[in-house]
């Protein structure tokens, strides 16, 4: 259980994302001082996210979920840490310097193309025909 005053929704986020992402990514996405320190947030002398780290991890969170499901976790890390066109750097390193526009909407657009391309829509389709 986090002590009274951490925010608890954003912890239980970042253990989500400690299992997809791992440690090190999210700690470098949260922008904290240690490379494991999104990882210590739930212990009781920990302090827990900063504002910042919060938003941060808010924002990780959200790009995961939009990824994860269709691509996988390997392949959202890789996705995090490869310069992006739309975002005009490495979207990890966006998200650390909170810059998270450009995040938000590369990520839509490659989710927004899965659906595009998704083979049980094209199944509806051509028994439609």
């Amino acid at each position: 259980m986090a002590p009274r005053g951490k925010d608890k929704e954003v912890i239980w986020l970042a253990q989500c994302l400690l299992d997809g992402i791992g440690a090190s990514l999210l700690s470098r996405l949260a922008g904290t001082e240690s490379p494991l320190g999104a990882y210590v947030w739930p212990e009781w002398g920990d302090p827990g996210p900063d504002a910042a780290e919060a938003a941060r991890v808010r924002v990780a969170y959200d790009v995961w979920k939009m990824l994860a499901p269709r691509r996988g976790d390997d392949w959202v890390v890789e996705w995090l840490m490869t310069p992006n066109p739309v975002v005009g750097r490495r979207p990890a390193d966006a998200i650390a310097a909170d810059d998270f526009a450009g995040v938000l909407q590369a990520a839509q657009f490659v989710r927004d193309g899965d659906a595009l391309d998704d083979p049980d829509e094209d199944e509806e389709y051509e028994e439609e025909l």
